[in-house]
């Protein structure tokens, strides 16, 4: 995979922290639709 411009892959290790921090953001954002709901 050929990325353009100045942008440079980060560490796996960032890679994954971000990645795992973009996931538990979506869970939380989930739980409160969730919330709202009737009947849950």
């Amino acid at each position: 995979m050929v990325i353009q411009g100045p942008w440079k892959p980060p560490n796996l290790k960032e890679q994954l922290l971000r990645e795992a921090e973009r996931l538990l953001r979506l869970i939380e954002e989930y739980r409160e639709q969730e919330k709202g709901k009737p009947g849950s």
